[in-house]
Order: structure tokens, then C-alpha cells, then sequence
């Protein structure tokens, strides 16, 4: 069976290797219904009567079947919804089945209760595809949208921990121990991530005036990491000690806040100095004027930055046996963007990436794995790196050529056109840039 790896650009890293047929142990894997998930009820095609529009959020297994039909089939088990603007929890099973191929065909049957009413089916037909697998996007309604209907709209992917990439603008600078590069001064652009599990508790008491989420991380991959430089700042990978804050028309002005604080944190890059006994690393934006949260709970898309302000990031290492007032360092920064990452996926065929948003043409390159599974110090400087697409509109490429027995290739995604590309990821594995490296190739990307 022929295998292929992908490294995706922008922000996200991802390694598949294409699974095996489904075994009679085949492992459950977590979905998560998409910011455009919703419900609907009322009257469809020529009735006349006022039509709900609901969200829809949660959680569902999906767990690969015998096929049928020519078609792959999927069960759909605990299904765990919630309609917020009801208040109502949806709950049931299902079935997911595919047919192969350019003009896939699909159907998803759910037999779902809402609010703990009887349980009911929602039913798509066998209708075209229009999202790659693993993604799911489906319509499932009781009436074939004739006339009174309730439907369900199903947008959902594998569940995955959620990542933000930001760029800020250095605003202040105070480096009492010497440790920072000269050309940190304010005006310079830093870029950086920060990554979390979207079904961490909530572990903040309740408040009187407005709502308060405090969700704290303890294990990988959640953190930060922010590159400005020469230096690179994040959470310690196997360690964080990580808190996202998200507070909903907070205290008694009604403010809407959104941030983190990282206390478990390394540098690189930071010039011989006293020793760094404590580097924390916080951001916090604060609005009474805007609206850019709902609620307490943890998003899954970055609020809207006009509406919440760039608020105030730190960078601050201090020494802590040295003597004196100013045995520290200090960088604040304002952020000028808050987006999601491209997400890249791979199948037999082809390669294809959603994003980021402002993005509209794109670089592809590819190369072997092995020099860089290898350790080597060059990095992608020596990884025989081929220009796949440059300067390209659509977000999927073809793949062609056999790969020999135990070969894994990658590839890298960057954003062109009207916004600054980088082929580097931003996550905290990440610690040298790819840029550099990619573009000295005779083979990179113009």
C-alpha cells in the first residue's frame, strides 16, 4: 500500500500515514461539530411560516464499519449536542457511508432525540460530496425539507487541539540585563502561536456581574511560542503551564476579555547573561466597547480582533539571584492579527489545505523526510526540496509517483500574494525557521 506523509505550512504540522482496512477492533475517533454547524425548524421550499436558525455544537464518535455497496460506512455513537440558543441537548447514534472516487457520493442517517423527546430519524439521501473525507458536510433532515422540517446541518472533523497564530508589533523594550538582541526595538514584528484543548473544564468560580473561564493546561501540545528575531520565546513542550482566559461581559463595566498566561517557559537566542530564573510570557485584551464574545467557554475561531483590541502582550525574564531593581528584561507588544492556521490533508491522489484567512494564492514544496528524521543540522537546508506549485490559487494539488517501501515524503504550505508567507508552523516543537533553508534550494519556490 503505497504511504504518504505531509508536513503542512503556516502553522500546522501533521503527519498521516493512510490506514489500513477497518479491522473488527477498529479504534473510535472524536469529531467536533464546526462553528457552522446549526439546527433549523420551521417551514422549507413553499410554505410560508418563520424558519429557526440555531447553533449546534459538540461532540460525536465515528467508527469504521464493514463496506456496502460500494460505498465505505462509517457508525456514528455518542452523540452529544447542544442547541444554545434552546438551551436543549441533542443525543443518538448514526451511520456515515462513502462511495470512492472524484464523484463521491454520500449519506448520513441519524437517529437523534432532542431534549429527551422520542427518538427521531434525519435522513440526508444519497447525495453528492462536497467536503474531503475525513471532514464531514451534511444535511439530515426528517422530511426531505418538505414543507414543517427539522434539520440538522452536519459539519464536522476530527477533534483536534485548537491553535490561534497571531503577529504583534513591539511597543516597549527594557532589557536590564543585556540578554536581548539589539535589533529588538519597538516596531518590529514578532509572530507566534498558542494551542489548547477545547474540552478542558472551566475551572473559574462563578461571578455575580457577567461570566469568568479560567482553563488551565498542564499537558502538551498546549502552550505558546512567539519568535521575535533571534530569539524564540514558548512554553516548555513537555511541561506547559498554561491558562486561557475567556471572560464574557466581566465585572461591573461588562467587559469582554480573551488571553493566556504561560509561567513554565524557555528562550533561545538570549545573549550571555545572568541566569533566567523566571520567563513568563502573558497576553490580555480587554473590551467594554466591543462585543467580540458570547460566552465563557473556550472558542474554537479566534474573536474578532477590531472588536477586542490588540491588548497587551509581555515577555519578561528575570534573574532571580541577581541584585538589584533591574535584573530583568521586559518586551511589551500590541497584536495586529489573531487567525487560525491552514490546515493541510493528504489522501492517495492528492494534497489540500483550508486557510489561513487573507490568503489568496499559495506556495507548495515537498521533499523527502529522511534528512530531517535523521537529525541533520542542516536541516531543510539539505532536504532536496521540489517546488510543487508557485503562486497558486486553488487549494488542491494532484499527487504523482510511487514511493519505495519505507519512504515518507512531506509538504509545505505557505500563503503568498496578499499576505507575508512563511513555511514555518509556529508550534513549540518548532525551534529554527524553514524559510531560509527552503529558499536557498535550487528547487524552492520563487
Amino acid at each position: 500500500m503505497r504511504s504518504i506523509s505531509a508536513r503542512s505550512g503556516g502553522v500546522l504540522l501533521l503527519l498521516l500515514i493512510l490506514a489500513a482496512p477497518a479491522q473488527a477492533d477498529a479504534p473510535t475517533v472524536l469529531y467536533r461539530l464546526g462553528s457552522e454547524a446549526s439546527f433549523q425548524e420551521g417551514c422549507f421550499g413553499q410554505c410560508m411560516c418563520p424558519v429557526l436558525l440555531a447553533g449546534l455544537r459538540g461532540t460525536l464518535g465515528l467508527t469504521p464499519a464493514a463496506p456496502s455497496g460500494g460505498f465505505a460506512v462509517w457508525n456514528l455513537s455518542d452523540i452529544d449536542w447542544w442547541i444554545p440558543e434552546l438551551e436543549t441537548p441533542v443525543t443518538g447514534s448514526g451511520t456515515f457511508r462513502r462511495s470512492p472516487g472524484p464523484d463521491a457520493q454520500q449519506q448520513l442517517v441519524l437517529d437523534l432525540s432532542i431534549g429527551g423527546e422520542p427518538v427521531e430519524r434525519y435522513d440526508s439521501g444519497v447525495v453528492p460530496a462536497t467536503a474531503r473525507f475525513p471532514r464531514i458536510d451534511a444535511l439530515a433532515s426528517l422530511y426531505d425539507l418538505q414543507c414543517y422540517d427539522r434539520v440538522f446541518v452536519v459539519r464536522a472533523a476530527p477533534a483536534r487541539p485548537v491553535t490561534f497564530r497571531f503577529r504583534g508589533e513591539v511597543s516597549g523594550v527594557f532589557d536590564g540585563l543585556g540578554a536581548l538582541d539589539p535589533s529588538v526595538t519597538p516596531g518590529r514584528v514578532l509572530h507566534g502561536s498558542f494551542t489548547f484543548d477545547p474540552d478542558t473544564p472551566n475551572s473559574a468560580l462563578p461571578i455575580d456581574e457577567g461570566e469568568m473561564g479560567l482553563y488551565h493546561h498542564d499537558r502538551p501540545p498546549a502552550g505558546v511560542r512567539i519568535r521575535l528575531g533571534h530569539h524564540t520565546f514558548r512554553s516548555v513542550p513537555a511541561h506547559p503551564d498554561f491558562d486561557v482566559i475567556v471572560n464574557n461581559d466581566f465585572g461591573f463595566a461588562g467587559a469582554d476579555e480573551f488571553g493566556f498566561v504561560s509561567r513554565n517557559n524557555e528562550a533561545r537566542g538570549l545573549r550571555p547573561s545572568p541566569p533566567i530564573g523566571r520567563l513568563d510570557i502573558d497576553w490580555l485584551a480587554s473590551t467594554i466597547t466591543g462585543n467580540p464574545l458570547t460566552s465563557a467557554e473556550l472558542p474554537l475561531s479566534p474573536p474578532d480582533l477590531d472588536l477586542l483590541g490588540g491588548g497587551l502582550l509581555t515577555i519578561e525574564g528575570e534573574c532571580i539571584l541577581c541584585m538589584g531593581p533591574a535584573a530583568f528584561f521586559r518586551i511589551e507588544a500590541t497584536l495586529t492579527s489573531l487567525t487560525l492556521p491552514a490546515r493541510i490533508s493528504v489522501d492517495r491522489d492528492a494534497i489540500w489545505w483550508e486557510g489561513p484567512e487573507g490568503a489568496t494564492a499559495y506556495d507548495v514544496v515537498s521533499g523527502d523526510l529522511e534528512p530531517l528524521r535523521a537529525g541533520d543540522p542542516a536541516g531543510f537546508g539539505s532536504a532536496e526540496v521540489s517546488c510543487l506549485a508557485n503562486d497558486e490559487p486553488e487549494t488542491t494539488l494532484a499527487t504523482t509517483g510511487e514511493l519505495a517501501p519505507g519512504q515518507v515524503i512531506w509538504y509545505l504550505v505557505r500563503p503568498v500574494a496578499t499576505m507575508a508567507g512563511t513555511y514555518d508552523s509556529f508550534g513549540l516543537v518548532q525551534l529554527g525557521g524553514r524559510d531560509e533553508g527552503i529558499e536557498a534550494q535550487a528547487g524552492g519556490c520563487p
